[in-house]
C-alpha cells in the first residue's frame, strides 16, 4: 500500500470512527438493566432502564467529544489541501487522544456501575453494559488505527535525508 492509499485509508477510518463514536455516545445505551420491587407478597413492580454514554459519564463525555471533533478537523484540513508535514502533530494528537479514549471506555466496561439491592424491601437492580459502549470502544480504536495509518503515510512520503530536506 502506497503512502497516498494509506493516508486515504486512514482518513476513512478516522471519519467513520468519529461518526460511530459520536452516534454511540449520544444515540445508544451504554448501560442498562432492570429493577424489581416486591413489597407486597405476590405483587411485583419492575422497570427497565438505560443510559447513554453522554448521560452516564459527565467527565468522560468531554474526552470523547474532543476526540471526535479533533479527528474530524484533522481529516478536513488534510482533505482541504493541507500539507501532510504540517499536520503531523495533530495526527499524533488524534492517535493519542483516541487511544486514551479507547482505554477509558475499556476501563468503563470492566468497572461498570454495579447492581444493588435494598436491605428492608425485596428490591433488586440488575445493570449491565449494552451495545453502545462496545460501539464506542470499536470506534475509538478505529480512530487510533486511522491516525496510525496517516502517520505511517506521512513518514513514507518523507524525502530521504530528513524531513526538511537537510543535506548532510
Amino acid at each position: 500500500m502506497g503512502p497516498e492509499a494509506s493516508r486515504r485509508g486512514g482518513d476513512l477510518l478516522i471519519v467513520l470512527g468519529a461518526i460511530a463514536l459520536f452516534a454511540g455516545l449520544v444515540g445508544f445505551n451504554w448501560y442498562g438493566g432492570s429493577a424489581a420491587v416486591s413489597s407486597v407478597p405476590g405483587v411485583d413492580v419492575g422497570a427497565a432502564f438505560g443510559r447513554s454514554g453522554w448521560h452516564a459519564f459527565t467527565d468522560g463525555r468531554w474526552v470523547w467529544l474532543a476526540t471526535v471533533l479533533l479527528a474530524l478537523v484533522t481529516v478536513a484540513s488534510t482533505g482541504a489541501g493541507g500539507a501532510g508535514r504540517r499536520l503531523a502533530v495533530p495526527r499524533a494528537l488524534v492517535g493519542t487522544l483516541a487511544g486514551a479514549s479507547a482505554l477509558l471506555i475499556a476501563y468503563r466496561i470492566v468497572h461498570h456501575q454495579p447492581a444493588g439491592s435494598g436491605p428492608h424491601v425485596a428490591f433488586h437492580v440488575a445493570g449491565a453494559v449494552r451495545g453502545g459502549i462496545w460501539l464506542g470502544l470499536a470506534a475509538a480504536a478505529a480512530i487510533a488505527a486511522g491516525a496510525c495509518l496517516q502517520l505511517v503515510a506521512a513518514l513514507a512520503a518523507r524525502p530521504p535525508g530528513g524531513a526538511r530536506g537537510d543535506s548532510p
